[in-house]
């Protein structure tokens, strides 16, 4: 019988410690995290009644710069991956919802944007405020401060739209 035709033998000590190797390899759990961000991208310009001349003009401006911003190219640079390893990609996300409206704000009276985003993902996530901030002054052309809020939504997805909706401007 020639080497190549022997068959490998191993002691039950072998076996057994084999066995205990592939054991104690830890098992990768995928469970599916929803993470839901209620944006504000607020310019800071003032309309008083809403029926000034530029209005319409600024609204739709506004509207604008959201939809040039939220678009699949840029989710890259405004989702970061805590997890070693992870990547933006299907493997680890599996859908970004994205609503936006554009609101004149009864008290302060300021035309700014509600944006909510819904990510569900199998990793840890965070969302780069800094980069969102950036790209919305630059698709406004804003070279001075803005107003920019990020908050966690806990509740319902109905209740996150019916506040990014609720004092809509035609844009």
């Amino acid at each position: 019988m020639s080497t190549a035709d022997q068959v490998q033998v191993q002691t039950a000590d072998q076996v057994n410690e084999t066995k205990t190797t592939q054991q104690k390899v830890p098992r990768v759990r995928k469970i599916l995290k929803k993470s839901n961000v209620l944006l504000t991208f607020n310019p800071q310009v003032r309309f008083e009644t809403g029926s000034e001349p530029n209005f319409k003009q600024y609204a739709k401006k506004l509207k604008q710069s959201i939809d040039n911003m939220f678009i699949s190219e840029n989710m890259p640079k405004y989702i970061k991956f805590l997890t070693p390893d992870h990547v933006y990609d299907p493997k680890f996300i599996k859908s970004i919802e994205i609503d936006a409206g554009v609101e004149h704000g009864p008290e302060n009276r300021t035309l700014h944007a509600h944006v909510g985003l819904r990510v569900q993902h199998w990793s840890k996530i965070h969302f780069n405020g800094d980069a969102m901030r950036a790209d919305f002054k630059r698709e406004m052309g804003i070279e001075g401060n803005i107003h920019f809020d990020m908050q966690i939504w806990r509740s319902t997805e109905e209740s996150m739209l019916k506040y990014v909706y609720k004092n809509p401007v035609d844009a």
